[in-house]
């Protein structure tokens, strides 16, 4: 009975890893088509939109993509330091676990939501009102992303009860979260930025020299 037991447990993991690695593949292919989309636009051109502080810059559409994947994946890090961090103290107690999710959480959110204003979506709005409500809009869609990080952190968890595979648990929630992420805020929380940016990938090549 033991070794019945034993097998369908490690059977039903087989179809968790099997599954996972479907759901990162299906991710890594419409990140890899996103940016093959974006990558046919020309050089972004010299452009200072009424509606908005966007920085005059070169960036080209692809390294927007990029800036967002490379500052996704320092703060998947600084997350994970901070749960483990958290783990190595309060790791025997019940509530470790979720203490852990909390603080890497706000590490990440805090992080990022700066990255993301400043870097991917070049927003210099420098005021408190304008901070405040772009910052309620990052945390509330945070929100809905973060219940897919924790959800599937914890079953990695309590499925496979080690922490190298809770930390793979963490990872791909954090990278379904990112990737809805991304979207809400490109159309909504930084919605203005984003327009000045599709609008300076499609001007005509003769605006180069203007």
């Amino acid at each position: 009975m033991a070794k019945v037991k034993a097998a369908g447990r490690g059977d039903g993991r087989n179809r968790l890893i099997g599954l996972s690695g479907g759901v990162v593949g299906v991710i890594l292919i419409a990140l890899w088509q996103d940016i093959q989309r974006n990558a046919a636009g020309p050089i972004m051109r010299e452009l200072t939109p009424p509606t908005s502080d966007y920085p005059r810059t070169f960036l080209t559409s692809r390294m927007h993509l990029v800036r967002f994947a490379g500052f996704a994946a320092i703060a998947i890090v600084l997350n994970l330091c901070c749960q483990n961090a958290v783990l190595l103290i309060f790791g025997g107690y019940w509530f470790g676990i979720y203490l852990a999710l909390a603080f890497g959480n706000a590490a990440g959110l805090f992080f990022k939501y700066v990255a993301d204003k400043y870097w991917v979506f070049g927003d210099l709005d420098a005021t408190l009102g304008g901070n405040s409500k772009k910052f309620a809009l990052y945390a509330y869609f945070g929100v809905f992303t973060t219940v897919i990080f924790w959800v599937t952190e914890l079953l990695f968890h309590y499925f496979f009860e080690t922490v190298f595979m809770t930390n793979v648990g963490a990872v791909l929630g954090l990278c379904i979260g990112y990737v809805a992420k991304y979207n809400l805020d490109k159309h909504i929380t930084f919605k203005q930025q984003q327009i000045a940016l599709d609008i300076a990938c499609s001007a005509p090549e003769a605006s180069i020299g203007r």
